[in-house]
């Protein structure tokens, strides 16, 4: 009997997750680690003096780019407006399950600030359901929404099987996404292989990233999921997953 579509994506991550685990693929150096770190932070309380702070921190380490709750995400991005590290906001966070319409108010507010990118959770609920149409069509109005800033979806892949996680991504690319992230941390973190597997269903233009565990553990997976195909790696501790990381 001939392989599916989805069987042979399934493989085909378990190959390069298991290449990644067993140190065979080209793990990253350790002095190139700092730039695949978003910093996350989504707190319901920061003061301008942390958020400036923590701008001054992301460039002095030379982190990728910075995640904060939309009332201050446009101030940090004012603040890095000179600098080599991004900015960006989540909608729906952490469960996507608020209405369509709201995601798309929500898109609106957060394109309002320059220079932010946006973070969306996607609504597993509707893959649950079988509700595909419904899922590319919400998706699509919330890039229109987002209005050509740097979108990407979460992808809960603890909550997903592989067909699944294979439909989110082909959805996200339907709808023009630039990135697909796996997991929220809020059900769980993405395996290795979830990893590979998001990276095995996106076209090559659409980057990979992953939310990481902000433990020792966390620490230690950090090369083999970016190893697996993870572009960008968010986290709420770098410096704990750069001080334990196997790469140090």
């Amino acid at each position: 009997m001939m392989a599916t579509d989805i069987e042979l994506l399934s493989r085909k991550a378990g190959r390069q997750a298991a290449l990644a685990e067993a140190g065979l693929a080209d793990l990253p150096p350790e002095s190139e680690l700092a730039g695949k770190i978003e910093w996350t932070r989504l707190r319901p309380l920061l003061s301008g003096d942390e958020v400036r702070e923590m701008c001054k921190e992301a460039v002095r380490r030379g982190y990728r780019g910075i995640c904060l709750p939309l009332p201050w995400s446009a101030h940090a991005a004012s603040l890095l407006a000179a600098e080599p590290v991004s900015v960006s906001t989540t909608v729906a966070y952490p469960l996507g399950t608020c209405t369509e319409e709201g995601k798309v108010l929500e898109t609106r507010a957060a394109r309002s600030g320059e220079n932010v990118d946006i973070n969306v959770v996607l609504p597993v609920y509707r893959l649950a359901s079988g509700d595909k149409a419904g899922l590319r069509s919400e998706m699509e109005k919330i890039r229109e929404a987002s209005e050509g800033a740097v979108l990407s979806f979460y992808v809960e892949t603890p909550l997903l099987d592989d067909e699944g996680i294979i439909t989110a991504v082909r959805s996200a690319e339907m709808a023009r996404a630039d990135r697909v992230i796996g997991g929220t941390g809020a059900f769980g973190f993405p395996t290795i292989r979830e990893v590979a597997l998001l990276q095995c269903a996106a076209p090559d233009w659409m980057e990979i990233g992953a939310v990481a565990e902000s433990t020792a553990k966390g620490a230690r997976a950090l090369p083999f999921l970016i190893a697996a195909g993870a572009g960008s790696i968010l986290t709420e501790d770098p410096l704990l997953l750069l001080g334990h990381s196997p790469a140090k």
